[in-house]
């Protein structure tokens, strides 16, 4: 059955939803609360009808159901405040408002062709409005429609022109029930290798698309990731990590089978790459850096001589030079390098002549992207967190979205059909607990994170992309009353929060520099552009903030005033810094402790003190809180009068807390799924 509302068409047997030039194929719980909501248009719906119709009695918590309509009101850009399609109607459910048409097909005269004619469906339960509430609603839905469709166009362009939007049908290439994300299919489209998540580590598997018969090729143990195909698809190369121990390790391929992996390079750092292998030349190339906080540089490993040499590339700072792709007819070589925070510019390398051109400016940063099939261009996720595959062309022509999801969308890869890509299409929900519990008034079905409480433990600040981008949110703990803050763009990616000490002003890390927000009138106060990345944002007093940049094979700190805006080095003795009201706490650059100037005990075995650019340390008075080096799990805690002490435990990969006395907050993982979704030009 198809259905026709607003400016959306659904066809329900194959789960697809089309606006304009564009097609969405839905997941199916997804599509069948759409066909219900549809049948039963202008009706008020209660969760317990949702579950009987469209879950059949399954047993789910509220929380499934609310993310099931998150991800429909994503598909009909319907998460404005002024809702077009799905009302939510207060103590009851949900109504769908649209106006909606049943589309039928009927013969023409001779037989084989159809014509389509449209019948009204009428509402069985509907309530009686008066003209003028249907005035104001019709209105009100246009008024909606419109300004989402502009938010949308400003929002996701790259540049001044307008994004073009085509139509591909979108299909996932596996019926996998696990997470799969990180694909590649091989050149004859034949096997798809990708990585999913097993018992707490990351392993490589491949399938046969349509047999779906699925087995790991990479090592046991570890975390194999970026698997690449060679071009006679007879070997796969693949990136692996063990604690310490980074490797390029290769798996051939005899009469189909897969052998045992063969260690290719001992890479340094905590490198993380993708591959482009120019098999014939048995020549590879990859990023990698130095440290996990160096920036990332270019090279070229010949397999047959086995020398490494250094590529002709932009300078590399900050993040570096960090994505590297090879077109497969042409040879051409794609780099990616973000030569400042959050922007990031697209080079051609030019191997031959050890030469390389600018191709594309982005003012946002771009993590993944590959050569379109015409080399003309390049398609990538669109500014983050990003829900539409974007192909961006070299001569400034206009964008096209090629896909709009209602999940988000990264690890972008090119299908050896001239016409088509693969991208991982995922969604996660991560909650926000306060000592093990977690407070759903306050809680969305999308990703809330990164907790901060204030130093009475009487506000929580957080980020969350319920509104579809990251903003930072204020919870009264008293009575779980909600408050926001506007970021000053919407394509930010936050690293940390931290309160002054009276409570004034919050203290945000991103991608783009540092951001000072005033808790009050809910404004931002100023913003600050170190020109590199910076970690371990934090404040040393009320007026004065210090946050360390890592420069020359070291740490550099500095101290900045928010009143005069002038900003000092402190001793290259020292890395990082942080403070609360009656304590100072300072680490130097073996990473030692020194707490008001003394030297804490070296029996305290905390972890690196950062993590994903945030401190992993925190004072909560004069006492001191890290994570521990055995497992980066457990919260310790460390007095002079009680020494060592355990206070929590789980921590997520992220490792990101916040302790106020008493009170202990992290965000926890709710659910995550993450699928590889081909188009179908």
């Amino acid at each position: 059955m198809r259905w026709k509302f607003g400016d959306f068409e659904f066809d329900e047997e194959r789960k697809t939803l089309s606006c304009s030039d564009q097609t969405l194929l839905l997941e199916p719980k997804t599509a069948a609360l759409l066909g219900y909501f549809c049948r039963h248009a202008q009706q008020d719906v209660s969760r317990d009808t949702l579950l009987e119709f469209v879950w059949h009695g399954q047993i789910v918590t509220d929380g499934a159901i609310n993310r099931v309509i998150l991800k429909l009101r994503k598909a009909l850009l319907d998460d404005g405040k002024i809702k077009t399609y799905i009302a939510t109607v207060p103590k009851i459910g949900y109504r769908f408002i649209a106006k909606v048409s049943e589309v039928t097909n009927s013969s023409l005269p001779g037989g084989t062709e159809k014509a389509l004619t449209v019948k009204q469906v009428e509402p069985t339960q509907s309530k009686p409005k008066t003209k003028s509430l249907k005035s104001w609603l019709l209105v009100g839905s246009f008024i909606a429609l419109l300004m989402m469709v502009l938010v949308s166009v400003s929002y996701y362009q790259t540049r001044e022109s307008d994004i073009i939007v085509t139509k591909p049908l979108i299909s996932p290439i596996t019926r996998l029930s696990e997470d799969q994300f990180d694909a590649s299919l091989s050149h004859n489209n034949k096997l798809l290798a990708y990585s999913t998540r097993k018992a707490g580590e990351v392993a490589i598997f491949v399938v046969d698309p349509v047999q779906q018969n699925s087995y790991q090729i990479s090592r046991v143990g570890g975390n194999a990731l970026n698997a690449h195909w060679s071009q006679d698809d007879n070997e796969i190369i693949y990136l692996y990590h063990q604690q310490d121990l980074c490797q390029f390790h290769r798996v051939i391929f005899i009469e189909g089978v897969a052998q045992k992996p063969e260690v290719l390079y001992q890479c340094s750092g905590k490198s993380f790459t993708e591959f482009a292998y120019a098999q014939a030349a048995q020549k590879l190339y990859f990023v990698e850096r130095e440290t996990p906080f160096s920036p990332y540089i270019a090279y070229e490993l010949a397999l047959k001589q086995d020398s490494k040499r250094r590529l002709s590339q932009p300078v590399a700072s900050g993040k570096g030079n960090h994505l590297l792709q090879r077109h497969n007819k042409s040879g051409k070589i794609l780099l990616l390098s973000d030569q400042k925070p959050g922007k990031t510019t697209a080079y051609e390398l030019d191997i031959e002549n050890n030469t390389f051109v600018p191709l594309l400016a982005f003012d946002y940063a771009i993590v993944s992207a590959v050569w379109n099939h015409q080399t003309d261009g390049l398609v990538h996720p669109a500014k983050h967190p990003s829900y539409q595959l974007l192909m961006s062309y070299f001569d400034q022509r206009n964008t096209r979205a090629l896909v709009v999801d209602s999940n988000r969308i990264s690890q972008v890869r090119a299908i050896d059909n001239d016409k088509d890509y693969l991208f991982t299409s995922y969604m996660s929900n991560r909650d926000i607990e306060i000592n093990n519990h977690i407070e759903p008034s306050y809680n969305s079905s999308v990703m809330d994170y990164l907790p901060q409480l204030n130093l009475d433990g009487s506000i929580l600040a957080f980020i969350s992309k319920r509104t579809g981008y990251s903003k930072i949110w204020l919870v009264n703990l008293a009575n779980n009353s909600l408050r926001s803050i506007e970021p000053p763009d919407k394509g930010r990616t936050f690293y940390s929060l931290q309160w002054s000490f009276d409570d004034r002003y919050l203290l945000a890390n991103t991608d783009s520099g540092i951001i000072i927000y005033d808790s009050q009138s809910l404004t931002i106060v100023s913003m600050i552009d170190p020109g590199l990345p910076a970690y371990a944002v934090g404040w040393l007093a009320n007026d004065e903030l210090v946050y360390s940049l890592y420069q020359d094979k070291h740490w550099q700190l500095y101290q900045q005033n928010i009143k005069t805006n002038t900003r000092q080095r402190h001793d290259q003795r020292w890395a990082f810094a942080l403070a609360s009201p009656s304590t100072r706490l300072f680490i130097d650059q073996a990473m030692a402790l020194y707490l008001n100037d003394n030297l804490v005990s070296a029996d305290l075995p905390c972890a690196h003190p950062v993590a994903r650019r945030a401190l992993t340390v925190q004072l909560d008075g004069k006492a001191i809180i890290c994570v521990a080096e055995q497992d980066n799990k457990t919260l310790l805690k460390y007095s002079e009068q009680l020494g060592i002490q355990t206070i929590g435990s789980d921590l997520t990969r992220v490792r990101h807390f916040s302790v106020a006395g008493k009170k202990i907050t992290k965000a926890r993982l709710a659910s995550s799924r993450s699928d590889i979704i081909r188009t179908n030009f």
